[in-house]
């Protein structure tokens, strides 16, 4: 399904095949697991390949939610590792997202957290300052209180704890990503943080 997005823009960018070797190494695969995986991965390149029944299928016999969170997130960061989100992948995610059951909150955090990890897409970034991608990050509007501000974020971060994951049955080879994330949450808590601190100091 990676494959299936990296090439959904027309052409399969060298930047794209450099982070799906990047996600193969995270994931701590053995050798015979790597071939599998490149081998996938240009399988969902082809024309025929049912993007749609094959992540049915995904979700009919994986289904974690944490799972599909950090699938979404890595559908994510093929698609903006070129620097620009196209039309074509914009739509493969939105699909997959209503198929797994991930809700427009939750797909503008990842979005977000993948936007300041490639800083990528023009017109988006013009859009959004650092403060305001932070709130993108914890799924919260700019006139969330202080407490619900903390509150989210301790939700996210227990969500994405390894142990608490290790339990809910995600992969130990997922666990290196969500640690990634738990770093984002927090970047994305105390940015928000800083910059209320900041405006109060400037009235008094």
């Amino acid at each position: 399904m990676l494959g299936h997005i990296a090439k959904a823009d027309g052409v399969v960018s060298q930047t794209e095949i450099e982070i799906t070797e990047s996600i193969i190494k995270r994931m701590n695969m053995d050798q015979q697991s790597r071939l599998i995986a490149i081998e996938q991965f240009g399988v969902g390149k082809q024309s025929n390949f049912n993007f749609r029944n094959t992540l049915i299928n995904f979700r009919q016999n994986c289904y974690n939610r944490n799972l599909f969170l950090n699938f979404i997130d890595l559908l994510f960061q093929i698609a903006y590792s070129d620097g620009e989100l196209h039309e074509n992948e914009t739509r493969i995610i939105i699909e997959a997202s209503k198929i797994l059951g991930i809700n427009e909150f939750e797909l503008n955090s990842i979005a977000a957290m993948n936007r300041i990890r490639y800083g990528s897409n023009q017109q988006l970034q013009n859009k959004n300052t650092p403060v305001e991608a932070a709130y993108n990050v914890l799924g919260l509007r700019p006139e969330a209180s202080d407490s619900e501000v903390k509150r989210k974020y301790k939700k996210l971060i227990s969500e994405n704890h390894p142990d608490k994951l290790v339990s809910q049955g995600v992969p130990e080879n997922m666990i290196e990503m969500a640690t990634e994330k738990t770093k984002e949450i927090t970047w994305a808590y105390d940015a928000i943080m800083n910059h209320r601190k900041s405006n109060q100091k400037k009235s008094a």
